[in-house]
């Protein structure tokens, strides 16, 4: 598991980063429910 699990990404930054480094990430709109739930209550 990851050491942060939720990070914000500027859309400059995701589209200036390594394929490999995108494929780490996950887009909100992504998100399973319970992903969204953890993420809420992370703010």
């Amino acid at each position: 598991m990851p050491a942060v699990l939720f990070h914000l990404v500027r859309e400059s930054m995701w589209k200036t980063s390594s394929p490999v480094l995108r494929d780490q990430w996950k887009l909100v709109t992504a998100l399973t429910a319970e992903e969204k739930a953890a993420w809420l209550s992370s703010l």
